[in-house]
């Protein structure tokens, strides 16, 4: 195996090493975000069925903080304000507002659909090239040359 093709193999062992992380972080990001609207609906629901007492309010707790909650009592909303990026915001009801959420929810099912598959790829190209790379290293510690049984077209990785 040639010297340059050794370190192709292994500067491509790196790349999808590196990916394999910042894809992995995404994944974790984008499932925080499902999570996030599955949360939102479900308190969109819960509002929803909710009976309010004699003056129309609902009691609510309210966050102040990371740590924090404050009790207190609310109108019952006519509606929920979604957020659609960017700082943007769609005001709906109830019905308006869960599916515009199952929409944002889909779209990012289909986004970690394809984070997968892209890592699923990536690990199956590194794990043919690691064994080379691995063989290759230790003929060359053991001084036995670089010669390989087995060559690995980097092309069609």
């Amino acid at each position: 195996m040639e010297n340059n093709e050794f370190q192709q193999m292994a500067a491509f062992l790196q790349y999808a090493e590196d990916n394999l992380k910042q894809l992995e972080l995404q994944h974790q990001v984008i499932g925080q975000g499902i999570n996030d609207l599955a949360a939102t609906m479900l308190t969109i629901e819960n509002m929803d069925k909710e009976q309010p007492d004699g003056e129309g309010r609902l009691n609510a707790v309210l966050p102040i903080g990371d740590s924090g909650f404050v009790r207190t009592s609310i109108k019952k909303p006519p509606g929920y304000l979604i957020s659609i990026g960017a700082r943007y915001f769609i005001e709906g009801n109830r019905e308006s507002s869960i599916q515009l959420l199952e929409s944002q929810k889909e779209k990012m099912v289909a986004t970690l659909g394809a984070i997968e598959d892209r890592m699923k790829k990536l690990s199956e190209q590194a794990e043919k090239v690691r064994p080379v790379l691995e063989q290759q290293v230790q003929s060359m510690r053991s001084g036995e040359g670089a010669q390989l049984p087995k060559k690995i077209n980097t092309d069609d990785l």
